[in-house]
C-alpha cells in the first residue's frame, strides 16, 4: 500500500506510470474525497488535478470516501473523477446514540463548570469529565484561553494546536489515544486520524465553521455505539471570525458556497426546531417529509 497526498500524486504521474508497469496498481483509493468539489466544505485544488490519475492506466479502479457528502458533492465527485456507473455505498447520516445540545456563551469557567457530563471529585480535588473528551476551538489563542479555565477547575488536559513541535502534537495525539491524557483542547486539526471509539464528549467552545464539518467533527464521538455528548457554546462573534477567515478563499465559487454554509450554521445554531433533523436534512433533503425516521434525544 502506497501513501501520497494528493500534491505529490498529482506532479508524479509519470512515477506512477512506471509502478504500474512493474506491479500493476489494483486501486486507486482517495479518502476525504469530498476536497475533490468545489462544493465539499474542505475543497483543495490539488484534489481537484487527482482525475489526472486515470491517464496511469484507465482500467484501475477508483475508491472514494467521505463521511460528509452532500448529493451535490457526490454529483460533482463523479464528473470531475470520471467515474462511470460509480456503485455508491451510503450507510445512513444519523447517529442516535449523539445528544446535541446548543448553548450561548456566558463566562467561560461557568459554561464549562455547568456541563452535565463534567463529574466533581471528592474531597474539592476539582472535577474531570466523565469519559474522554475533545473541547475544539477555532483560533490557538481560544485554545488557551480554554486551557487556562479548564486549569482553574482543576481539570487535567493538554493542548493541541500548530504552534506546538511535531514532538508535542505526536505526545498528545498518542496519549489521548493510550487514555493517558482524558481531556484534549484543540483546534480542529486534532481529530484527523484519531479513531478513539470511547470519545464521550465532543465540546465545542465557539461556532463551527458550516454544518459539514461539524457533523465530522461531532462524529468521533460515540464510535462504540455508546451514548455520547455533543456541546456547542457559541456568540455572535464567532461568525465574524468565520467569515474573516473565509474571505481568503481564492476562488470564487467556493468561496461564495461557504458563505452559503456559514449562514445554514448560524440558523442551525438559532433554530428552536429539532436540530438533529436539520443537520441530517443538510445531506438528504427528503428526511423534512419523514421525520419519524429520525430517532435519539435532540
Amino acid at each position: 500500500m502506497l501513501y501520497m497526498t494528493p500534491e505529490y500524486a498529482t506532479k508524479n504521474i509519470s512515477k506512477l506510470v512506471e509502478i504500474n508497469k512493474k506491479s500493476r496498481i489494483c486501486c486507486i483509493a482517495i479518502d476525504e474525497v469530498h476536497c475533490v468539489s468545489q462544493w465539499g466544505h474542505d475543497f483543495r485544488l490539488a484534489y481537484r488535478d487527482l482525475s489526472k490519475l486515470r491517464q496511469i492506466d484507465p482500467s484501475i479502479p477508483f475508491l472514494a470516501m467521505t463521511a460528509t457528502a452532500t448529493p451535490q458533492v457526490i454529483n460533482d465527485i463523479t464528473g470531475n473523477l470520471k467515474l462511470k456507473s460509480p456503485e455508491q455505498t451510503v450507510t445512513g447520516f444519523d447517529r442516535p446514540n449523539l445528544y446535541l445540545e446548543v448553548r450561548r456563551k456566558t463566562n467561560m469557567a461557568n459554561d464549562i463548570k455547568c456541563l452535565p457530563c463534567l463529574v466533581e471529585l471528592p474531597n474539592d480535588e476539582g472535577f474531570e469529565f466523565n469519559g474522554p473528551t475533545i473541547i475544539y476551538c477555532a483560533t490557538r489563542s481560544l485554545v488557551e484561553d480554554v486551557y487556562e479555565a479548564l486549569g482553574a477547575l482543576k481539570i487535567y488536559a493538554m493542548m493541541y494546536h500548530a504552534g506546538l513541535s511535531n514532538n508535542e502534537r505526536t505526545m498528545c495525539h498518542n496519549g489521548f489515544l493510550l487514555d493517558k491524557i482524558s481531556c484534549m483542547v484543540a483546534t480542529i486539526a486534532f481529530g484527523m486520524g484519531v479513531d478513539k471509539p470511547d470519545v464521550r464528549n465532543v465540546i465545542h467552545y465557539g461556532a463551527p465553521k458550516n454544518p459539514e464539518s461539524y457533523y465530522q467533527e461531532i462524529g468521533r464521538a460515540g464510535r462504540d455505539g455508546a451514548h455520547s455528548d455533543c456541546f456547542v457554546f457559541w456568540e455572535a462573534k464567532d461568525f465574524q471570525t468565520i467569515r474573516y477567515y473565509n474571505k481568503d478563499i481564492a476562488d470564487a465559487a467556493h468561496r461564495a458556497h461557504m458563505s452559503r454554509l456559514v449562514l445554514e450554521m448560524e440558523s442551525y445554531l438559532k433554530s428552536s426546531q429539532c436540530r438533529r433533523l436539520r443537520l441530517l436534512m443538510h445531506f438528504d433533503k427528503e428526511l423534512g417529509s419523514s421525520p419519524a425516521t429520525i430517532q435519539g434525544t435532540v
